[in-house]
């Protein structure tokens, strides 16, 4: 079982070593500056999406992974990119790319790591977020600043 304070621990270290999320990023430019009110909150929704998403019953590292996500892009955009990584494994059915983290995504979880492993699903997420990340970039072109930096982050969990 996952265990959120592992999860919260690394990301907080992720945090320091990699420097701003995109996430942040739009707060920073939106909010003219007001970043740690932003901060604090997105760690408020963290352990509330932990709980609310049921992380505690998959892996940890996959659950660190999506928190990770979710503190760069929000649980949605980490759900939506974990259900294209899924799909793009092509060992499950195809699943709709929603933004939820449903049953059904918790089966195809279960059923990839017990036929292949939870590394080949972290590194069909990580090949998912480097995507949308260059996605981000290329259609910001603040965003391609703190590209290398979100890149690094992405291969680091």
């Amino acid at each position: 079982m996952a265990q959120y304070d592992l999860a919260l621990a690394k990301l907080q270290r992720r945090k320091h070593d990699f420097g701003l999320t995109p996430r942040e990023l739009h707060a920073r430019k939106s909010l003219k500056g007001v970043i740690e009110e932003a901060g604090m909150q997105a760690l408020i929704d963290l352990r509330g999406g932990w709980d609310d998403n049921q992380y505690a019953l998959i892996g940890q590292q996959l659950a660190e992974k999506l928190v990770d996500m979710a503190a760069m892009f929000g649980f949605e955009s980490a759900h939506r990119l974990l259900r294209t990584a899924i799909n793009a494994m092509r060992v499950y059915p195809t699943i709709d790319v929603e933004s939820t983290l449903c049953a059904k995504t918790l089966l195809a979880i279960r059923f990839i790591i017990s036929k292949q492993s939870e590394i080949a699903l972290l590194g069909a997420v990580r090949t998912a977020q480097v995507m949308y990340l260059a996605q981000i970039a290329t259609m910001n072109p603040v965003a391609e600043d703190y590209l290398s930096d979100w890149l690094a982050r992405a291969n680091d969990c």
